[in-house]
């Protein structure tokens, strides 16, 4: 983004505010984001004690469309309001496509939206968030010790439980958006005693790019919907055309294994908020000992089967944390009441969840074709077609 969008944006959001500097997260660490680090002056200039912040501009990646914007959004004002103590930032504008931008004022009763006017470039930009910066630097592992990074894994479980207890489980499963439509004929999410007053909607999954047109409200539902998403890249998109004869034992999976597992016939399906990446990256640290001071990334957040998050960290972010850490991230929880795969999460259940979620990831494995070549391509395919083959044998054999 120009420097004079940028200051656009600062002037739409704090008029009289002066950008001093902007610099953008090296290339390669923002994943599917680009974040810009801002230093500005803020109120108007002549202040007898102006105030010098630093702000972040976190820019949307162009796979990506205005839902991760907005989820994120709604998904940081939910814990402003309802988990003040969790380090997370503060939003103070954002815009959807890149052309406008939109603000919110803070009070004790449902976001009111602002729209503040065209931003400076013609050029039409991806959505971004403009918000505050968390304090820390992000966590590298390598620089603690195993006693230090014990300590970070249980400080994590701290702040996860805090929303756990905070913010009430919903009926229904999904991402958020700010509900400006009543009858949108999708559930919604009061945070008020007055349910007829609505702030969210629940609807989606944003990592996946799905979009639900009913409500979701039993973990059958969601596990049928995400892996017919699945199946429907691997029959449409030429690059997992290799792979296209496991289409008819995946929809065979569909009918008749799926409904069978214990995975999918719990208790009544409550659903849980879930950050649903917390890798290193996203954990920020200050100090000596180290002391967790920031949380970042709530993109994917939203509400979800309460085994999500843990499956996510063995198989999406499976390696990044040391085993010192997560065993006590996982003792923690299970000390503060939060069920684990350790403890709470029957065993079995947790076994065909992990199995999922690793099927659910090579059937149209999404970092393919990459930059790779025909050769390179063709041994990663099979090499994801092996996982699938070797996650529906066992799910055959828990069948019999």
């Amino acid at each position: 983004m120009s420097v004079a969008d940028i200051e656009t944006i600062l002037q739409r959001t704090f008029p009289g505010s002066k950008l001093l500097e902007a610099n953008p997260l090296e290339s390669g660490k923002s994943f599917n984001n680009r974040i810009y680090f801002l230093r500005v002056r803020l109120g108007p200039l002549g202040d007898a004690q102006p105030r010098i912040e630093e702000l972040v501009l976190k820019i949307n990646g162009r796979p990506f469309g205005a839902a991760k914007v907005i989820n994120e959004v709604s998904c940081l004002w939910i814990l402003e309001k309802l988990c003040p103590n969790v380090p997370s930032p503060r939003v103070f504008a954002w815009s959807e496509d890149g052309t406008s931008t939109v603000s919110i004022d803070r009070g004790s009763g449902p976001p009111k939206i602002h729209h503040n006017g065209q931003n400076a470039s013609k050029d039409t930009n991806p959505g971004w968030i403009f918000m505050s910066k968390a304090q820390g630097e992000a966590l590298a592992l390598t620089n603690f010790d195993s006693e230090d990074i014990a300590s970070i894994g249980s400080q994590l479980a701290d702040i996860v439980a805090r929303w756990r207890k905070s913010i009430p489980a919903q009926p229904h499963c999904g991402a958020l958006m700010f509900s400006q439509d009543q009858d949108a004929g999708l559930p919604h999410m009061p945070m008020s005693p007055n349910p007829t007053r609505p702030w969210f909607k629940i609807t989606g999954v944003v990592g996946d790019a799905i979009t639900f047109d009913a409500p979701v409200t039993t973990h059958r539902d969601y596990l049928r919907i995400k892996i017919e998403d699945k199946l429907r890249q691997l029959q449409s998109t030429d690059t997992y055309l290799p792979n296209r004869y496991l289409s008819p034992r995946l929809a065979d999976f569909v009918s008749n294994t799926l409904p069978t597992l214990e995975l999918a016939n719990g208790p009544a399906a409550k659903f849980v908020f879930t950050h649903f990446d917390l890798s290193p990256r996203n954990v920020l640290v200050s100090g000596t000992p180290p002391r967790v001071t920031g949380l970042v990334d709530f993109e994917f957040s939203g509400f979800f089967p309460e085994v999500d998050e843990f499956v996510n960290d063995y198989v999406d972010n499976g390696g990044d944390w040391p085993s010192a850490a997560y065993e006590a991230y996982l003792g923690r929880l299970a000390e503060l009441g939060v069920n684990t795969p350790a403890h709470g999460i029957d065993e079995a259940v947790w076994k065909q969840a992990h199995w999922f979620g690793q099927m659910i990831e090579h059937i149209a494995p999404w970092w393919l074709p990459g930059d790779k070549g025909e050769e390179g391509l063709r041994g990663a395919l099979q090499e994801s077609a092996s996982v699938v083959e070797e996650m529906l044998k066992k799910f055959e054999r828990v069948e019999r």
